[in-house]
């Protein structure tokens, strides 16, 4: 592989973490005007009734929560002009994780905050990690479909399907590692 296209491997991770960091501070910015706990969704209480619910549910909720924008992500691979929805879908999980994260800290007393927070921030920013890997490989993917498109001669590099969801099903495995990881830690610690 040449020096260039490792370079633009590189910046095209720290251009998606950007958008990413940008969506974690917009998120904590648009939700910190909720001031009043009353007006707080109800599913931000999720940690209050966690150990209500067996280990096996838990890991299902808090898996399926990324596993969905991964699952768009994938699919916006297959398309040839999807790339610019990309850094959409991450800059939407990034308000989420960055909303979330507010409404932990606005809503749970001084004395619970630290358990909490030492659960999220890790799962956020590994699942943040995942779905950034995730958004470059299906650019990635989503370019090279769109070049043997256009391509007037035969001169292209062929699409390789196989490989690319071989990295998603690695990616998902290890979202699930990262979800179980976490779960478990819940229960420990909250």
């Amino acid at each position: 592989m040449t020096k260039s296209i490792k370079n633009r491997g590189y910046i095209s991770l720290i251009l998606l973490s950007a958008v990413f960091v940008v969506g974690i501070a917009v998120g904590v910015i648009l939700t910190a005007q909720y001031t009043d706990i009353d007006d707080k969704p109800v599913y931000f209480d999720y940690y209050r009734y966690f150990h209500s619910k067996d280990f096996l549910t838990n890991l299902i909720d808090r898996f399926s929560l990324t596993f969905f924008s991964l699952l768009l992500i994938f699919f916006l691979g297959f398309g040839s002009i999807s790339t610019p929805f990309l850094p959409i879908s991450l800059l939407f999980y990034g308000y989420k994780t960055g909303a979330s994260l507010i409404l932990i800290y606005m809503t749970y007393p001084a004395d619970e905050i630290f358990g909490v927070l030492i659960t999220e921030i890790p799962f956020a920013v590994l699942s943040g990690l995942i779905l950034i890997t995730a958004c470059r490989e299906s650019m990635r993917m989503s370019v090279s479909i769109w070049r043997v498109t256009i391509a007037a001669s035969s001169i292209y590099t062929p699409v390789d399907y196989k490989l690319f969801i071989n990295k998603f099903i690695i990616l998902t495995a290890a979202l699930l590692a990262v979800s179980a990881i976490n779960t478990t830690f819940s229960y420990i610690i909250i």
